[in-house]
């Protein structure tokens, strides 16, 4: 049988009807006032749960905030990179063209020095030859 079960059992027939002996209405206080305990205690424990529920979300918006600022300045950097690369590449494509058109230049100058200096060898051989006679 419960605690409150007990209290409130009817009067025995020695007691008037409707009156309760003062040690019950004494359980029934102390009952009162240790549920009123076990209620603030209750309510207390709910304000800490809240309390460390609110903080901890919190922490995850902040969280998730820097982490969005994170990936926004990855993103950024990545985006930076990207460009000094086109950048980079463009300007070494144009060197290469510079190069080759060099390198072209050079080749003609070098085929028409080829061609002067045959030329100059056949009348080297001519004057040579003139002289022989």
């Amino acid at each position: 049988m419960s605690t409150i079960e007990t209290i409130i059992e009817p009067a025995s027939p020695s007691s008037p009807a409707g009156a309760a002996p003062s040690s019950k209405l004494s359980q029934l206080e102390q009952l009162l006032k240790q549920g009123k305990v076990h209620l603030q205690d209750l309510r207390t424990r709910l304000q800490e749960a809240t309390d460390e529920r609110d903080r901890l979300a919190s922490q995850l918006k902040a969280r998730d905030a820097s982490e969005e600022a994170l990936w926004a300045e990855q993103a950024e950097l990545q985006r930076a990179d990207s460009e000094r690369h086109e950048r980079e590449l463009a300007e070494l494509r144009t060197k290469l063209q510079e190069a080759v058109t060099a390198r072209d230049q050079a080749v003609a100058e070098v085929e028409e020095l080829r061609g002067d200096a045959e030329r100059a060898a056949a009348l080297a051989r001519e004057i040579f030859e003139i002289h022989h006679k």
